[in-house]
């Protein structure tokens, strides 16, 4: 979980930016508005957005994007260029954005829902935040005197897709047709296959064919994203031409088109959406590789002097951008033996968390959790979940039989502002006495 993203809405006029913004500080996100003008400053300001929208969408359906432009062509060759995920709101045939600009570029329609925004900013901005971890545990390594045996770039082409089709109707010959003999074509008639398969097979995206009926479609895309496995995996619906996109769109579609849609359209979306799966998949399995990082020799968490080494960097993000981060400090005591207690708690920790959150090892019975992008309200719930699954695990029994018992307290601290690594530590470990 992460707090609420701080999006940067860029308009020509500072009106058309701030109407954009309202909509989206109504459902939740922190919201700054500016024309392309003083863009350039809301960037370089203590706080940086984690998303860059552009309305380019103006009056009448004309599209004068000047300002905009002079904003892109302004930060273009600079790390703010390489580092920010942006999303431009207009003319989907505008070339405002080359397509190496940055992390990411989505192009939108002007007609997009508010909750098609949601789940845009959303998934964009909890890439940045997993982009971002990754080369700071490069950038570690690299303090510690060692060479990171990872590098991840988005990739440049999406060879070969697998897409699941669930549904047979006029959308799913659809989707064949617009891409021809490229992808590998899964069917499922059902939910209950769509998921078998789902198991089984490495698949890019589903696409859930609404056009036969609506209420089965919907049913199971919110199964789908009731299901963690699933919940960031690609699925575009295709809806009836006549179809209100905003239900699919709150249940959790990455995109809604209708089924008389141009197909180089639907093509151009499926091909977004999977390049972004494919680099955050390709991210997950560097963080899932317990060899990435020096790791604690009892449990596949990370290391002491790593962490410690860590902590400094993302303290500094802090200090420059106005990042979020916070620390779950953990105490864990039993009769069963430090180092069979480590073993059994650091790899149950390792599998409740995020990818890009570091447990760590940092002394006998003291365990630690770094939750980059995270305040101190989302990093509450976070605790309290932990606590609950720690609850009612069974970690095993000892050689001699008995049960593995494991006495668990929980502190936290979050970041404020003039905190270094070390007074963000001791206020976290202070805490736990």
């Amino acid at each position: 979980m992460m707090r609420a993203a701080r999006v940067l809405v860029v308009g020509d006029t500072i009106t058309d930016a701030e109407q954009t913004a309202n909509v989206l500080r109504a459902r939740g996100f922190e919201t700054a508005a500016s024309s392309g003008e003083t863009a350039i400053a809301e960037l370089l300001a203590s706080r940086r957005p984690d998303v860059v929208l552009f309305d380019g969408a103006g009056e009448n359906g004309e599209h004068d994007n000047d300002n905009i432009e002079l904003f892109a062509e302004a930060v273009r060759g600079t790390d703010l260029w390489q580092d920010l995920p942006f999303i431009i709101l207009g003319d989907e045939n505008s070339e405002l954005m080359p397509g190496d600009a940055a992390l990411l570029v989505d192009h939108l329609s002007d007609r997009a829902l508010p909750a098609e925004l949601d789940h845009r900013i959303k998934a964009v901005a909890r890439l940045a935040v997993m982009r971002a971890e990754v080369n700071r545990r490069a950038r570690t390594l690299k303090r510690m005197g060692r060479q990171a045996g990872f590098e991840v770039s988005p990739p440049a082409f999406v060879n070969d897709p697998t897409i699941l089709i669930v549904g047979a109707g006029r959308g799913a010959l659809k989707v064949q047709n617009a891409y021809g003999e490229g992808p590998r074509f899964l069917g499922a008639p059902s939910t209950n296959l769509a998921l078998d398969i789902l198991e089984k097979e490495n698949v890019d995206a589903v696409v859930i064919d609404a056009t036969n009926d609506s209420e089965r479609a919907l049913d199971t895309l919110a199964t789908l994203r009731r299901i963690a496995t699933w919940t960031s995996l690609p699925a575009i619906a295709i809806v009836p031409e006549d179809a209100a996109a905003g239900e699919f769109y709150e249940t959790g579609a990455s995109d809604v088109l209708p089924v008389d849609a141009e197909e180089a359209r639907l093509v151009t979306r499926l091909h977004l959406l999977v390049r972004e799966h494919r680099y955050a998949r390709a991210i997950h399995k560097v963080f899932r590789s317990a060899g990435h990082i020096p790791c604690d020799p009892d449990c596949p968490l990370a290391s002491r002097e790593f962490a410690l080494k860590h902590l400094v960097d993302l303290v500094s993000g802090c200090d420059r951008h106005g990042d979020a981060l916070s620390l779950i400090a953990i105490a864990v005591s039993g009769g069963t033996g430090a180092a069979r207690i480590a073993s059994a708690f650091g790899g149950a920790l390792a599998k409740m968390v995020r990818g890009e959150d570091l447990g760590a090892r940092v002394g006998e019975g003291f365990f630690l959790l770094m939750l980059p992008g995270t305040d101190e309200k989302v990093a509450t719930r976070v605790r309290d979940r932990i606590s609950r699954v720690v609850g009612a695990t069974d970690f095993g029994i000892t050689e001699d039989g008995a049960p593995v018992v494991a006495d668990v307290g929980y502190a936290l601290a979050s970041y404020r502002p003039g905190d270094t690594a070390d007074s963000l530590l001791a206020r976290a470990l202070d805490a736990l006495s």
